[in-house]
């Protein structure tokens, strides 16, 4: 162990702290946290006093906004299909392409607009570490509208980045197995009992905390079947596990036999996680 540092400090290293440790400060922001002395500036980022609700989501990602949303669009989607049966080939398929740019406007809408209230969120926020946290788990677990296409997913799970920022690892990848942008992207609303789909498992012990290395393929393939019978709820906006879609028979995973799900799985990624780092 390194020997604590002196609690005096120079405001270069203060500067140097807010650099690393959020996006920079202005002079007087750099003052102020030089000011605090090394400890409790670094007290000061680690528990921000800001509140996490400081800067309102927007109010198209709230539950009953994403729930009402999801009403008109399969409303929506019934009048299309009721007014192609009375058109032609082409008209169908005209009336089509625009009920899809219609969706699309929307999503890029909501979308600039989820851009926007986190960059200002970043340049305004007085919980900087916090906020550079958010950041890193957002490149961590990373995910894309392109994919998702549902801005209300991406910005909460922003926000649950946020909220879990500095906590535990583990307990944050248990979350995004319940998360509803992941679940999208990563196509596994649809896995099922006897058609898995590999990709969240393959994803979560390659990028998300093994490596490389550190399993094979059986491991991916016997994991997916864990990980089925996720899906998306549209009446509580949440992510629930359909046990009728849940494949409960054993599965192997690093030498590990039993009847798990998704969850048991995460928790023996991190049982071979910390093999791996007491090595």
């Amino acid at each position: 162990m390194l020997a604590i540092a002196e609690n005096s400090w120079t405001i270069f290293e203060a500067a140097h702290l807010l650099n690393r440790a959020g996006f920079g400060g202005s002079p007087s922001e750099t003052k102020a946290l030089h000011a605090l002395g090394r400890t409790a500036a670094v007290d000061s980022l680690i528990s921000p006093t800001e509140p996490l609700n400081q800067f309102p989501l927007p109010t198209w990602s709230s539950d009953d906004a994403v729930i009402s949303d999801f009403r008109n669009r399969q409303e929506y989607r019934e009048k299309v299909r009721e007014a192609k049966k009375e058109l032609n080939s082409e008209a169908a398929e005209k009336l089509q392409r625009e009920r899809n740019q219609k969706f699309q406007r929307e999503n890029r809408k909501q979308a600039m607009e989820a851009q926007a209230w986190w960059f200002r969120r970043m340049l305004k926020t007085k919980a900087p570490l916090r906020e550079k946290m958010t950041l890193f788990w957002h490149d961590h677990f990373a995910t894309s509208v392109q994919k998702v296409r549902e801005p209300a997913f991406l910005i909460r799970q922003n926000d649950l980045f946020r909220k879990k920022s500095l906590g535990s690892f583990k307990e944050l990848t248990q979350a995004i197995l319940f998360d509803p942008a992941m679940l999208r992207y990563l196509d596994g609303q649809n896995s099922r009992k006897g058609n898995p789909n590999e990709n969240f498992a393959r994803e979560v012990m390659e990028l998300f905390t093994l490596g490389e290395g550190n399993y094979n393929e059986n491991d991916v393939s016997e994991a997916a079947r864990a990980f089925t019978g996720y899906q998306f709820n549209p009446v509580r906006v949440i992510v629930t596990h359909n046990k009728r879609q849940w494949d409960p028979e054993n599965k192997t995973v690093f030498g590990k036999t039993g009847k798990y799900n998704g969850s048991d799985v995460i928790n023996l990624y991190f049982e071979k996680k910390n093999r791996l780092v007491s090595w």
